[in-house]
């Protein structure tokens, strides 16, 4: 061996193989330093095809699971359309410039009573395809200490979660529709404390049991939850909820519902305001009657839904947008 092959030996650089050795580094006399040379490049050469190999797996692996997740967590998004392909004749007879007018001053507005936005042989309707629809309702996959509902997906062709599929009955989707119409009625009376607007093709059908007392803990209904605090997946997961702008709900109880007797009202305060645990005085409470369509800001608005003591159905559809920062 030459010298500049016994200082690769002993550097490290090289290392030889298993035969090599056993052959005795006397055999190494005969190996010329051309040899070593082409020895280190093949050496290193299939090292690092083995590595940028592995790399690119890796980052393969990475992008894939990152591009699921992002699809996941921004399937609203993804299938969406704009307000004006949403409008809706219920709708823009339900919203007038009073109720853009207080959504906009008080970020919340309810339509109930005498301003309920479905009467009886409506409510009747989607009551009854709630009902056929109740095998397809699934737990959320959230805490049950956070929330102890069970949803299903809906539009107004089909009801959706996962691998199960139904028809959705004419009551329901009248009222899909109603929701999903709600955004552009509002643009055309001027509300303007968001926009660049997006309208899911799905709505949520929610049911609260009540037998346990079923509930939903004080939340915001958008995630203002920054990505350094909440980790790169978990951030992209939330891709729906951090464009959330509007929630609009629509109550499918009946029409009589006492809060008193049957509980599930709908709790809110404004953003900075007492925290869950405050006096009740500091909150506004919200009663779920068949009909009551409630529509707030999703990103200033804290609510929470109170324990149920009779089965309570409520359909909500998340309006997703941008707002300017002041």
């Amino acid at each position: 061996m030459d010298l500049g092959g016994v200082v690769l030996l002993r550097l490290g650089v090289l290392t030889p193989s298993r035969a090599y050795v056993r052959r005795g580094l006397s055999s190494c006399h005969r190996t010329t330093g051309f040899d070593i040379k082409r020895s280190v490049q093949k050496h290193y050469k299939s090292w690092l095809s083995f590595d940028a190999a592995m790399a690119a797996a890796v980052v393969t692996s990475c992008t894939l699971h990152s591009y699921a997740t992002y699809r996941y967590g921004g399937r609203d998004v993804m299938d969406s359309q704009i307000p004006f392909a949403c409008r809706n004749v219920r709708s823009d007879a339900t919203i007038t410039e009073n109720v853009t007018q207080s959504l906009s001053r008080e970020g919340i507005v309810v339509l109930e009573l005498d301003d309920a936005v479905l009467n009886a042989s409506e409510l009747k309707s989607a009551r009854q395809d709630v009902t056929a629809a109740r095998h397809l309702l699934v737990t959320t996959g959230n805490d049950s200490n956070v929330r102890q509902d069970k949803v299903v997906r809906v539009n107004s062709t089909v009801i959706l979660d996962e691998e199960k599929e139904g028809l959705t009955g004419v009551g329901l989707m009248f009222c899909v529709d109603l929701l999903r119409g709600v955004t552009h009625s509002l643009l055309e009376h001027g509300y303007i404390e968001s926009h660049t607007h997006l309208v899911p093709r799905h709505v949520q059908l929610a049911e609260y049991g009540g037998d346990d007392g079923e509930h939903y803990v004080s939340h915001l209904d958008a995630c203002l939850t920054s990505v350094w605090e909440m980790g790169l997946q978990s951030y992209m997961q939330s891709r729906d909820a951090r464009g959330r702008v509007l929630t609009c709900i629509l109550y499918l109880n009946p029409s009589d519902w006492d809060v008193e007797t049957s509980g599930g009202a709908l709790s809110y305060q404004h953003v900075g305001g007492a925290d869950a645990d405050a006096d009740a005085s500091t909150w506004t409470s919200i009663s779920p009657r068949g009909g009551t369509m409630v529509i707030f800001d999703s990103r200033r608005i804290v609510h929470r839904v109170e324990p149920c003591y009779s089965t309570r159905h409520a359909l909500t559809c998340w309006i997703m947008g941008q707002v300017d920062d002041v």
